[in-house]
């Protein structure tokens, strides 16, 4: 495995990615939509946490991670989602305040009225602009990439797989869990 793989804010860059590729196939629930992308900006925006919190990033690389949030437009954005999906009010001057997240839900009929689905768009609307949720995700995404290359730290690359090793005495429990529920099956 990668030892970038083992750094903390690769950890926190993954999850944002996993939450945007649900994103990018929500399934016909217009809420579950709500819920995705209110994951996705909330780990988005953190993971400024985890990159000055990250012990094995340069301090001084660490340092840069708020002011190029604060002067990003998109991380701002990420920002206003976290407030406005924590605080039903929020105080916070560098918050959007007329951030609407509106959700558009379209069905198409296939082949005759009982074949159907359902495809679901989510946009968020600040002033008189909307953003669809998946296009801005991948956006965000881009801007964090940035972010790493004007620091010369590398970006998180997917792992290709994930391996670890069970400590004995809960490899063993799992072992004879496992063989327990073979034999009962027949």
């Amino acid at each position: 495995m990668n030892n970038q793989q083992n750094l903390p804010y690769v950890e926190q860059y993954h999850r944002m990615k996993r939450w945007y590729k649900r994103i990018k196939n929500p399934g016909p629930d217009s809420e579950f939509l709500d819920d995705i992308g209110s994951a996705f900006f909330m780990t988005c925006f953190h993971l400024k946490d985890w990159i000055s919190n990250d012990d094995s990033l340069d301090i001084k690389k660490r340092k840069k991670v708020e002011k190029f949030v604060n002067d990003s437009p998109l991380l701002e954005i990420c920002r206003s989602i976290c407030d406005n999906s924590k605080h039903l009010k929020c105080a916070n001057p560098k918050v959007i305040d007329n951030l609407k997240v509106k959700k558009m839900s379209t069905v198409h009929n296939l082949w005759g009225p009982g074949a159907s689905y359902a495809t679901v768009h989510g946009f968020i609307e600040i002033g008189e602009d909307a953003y669809e949720i998946s296009s801005l995700a991948k956006m965000c995404i881009e801007e964090w990439d940035r972010y790493f290359v004007e620091n010369s730290i590398p970006i998180p690359t997917e792992p290709t797989s994930i391996h670890f090793d069970l400590p004995t005495k809960l490899k063993k429990k799992f072992e004879k869990t496992n063989s327990t529920e073979h034999d009962l099956d027949g």
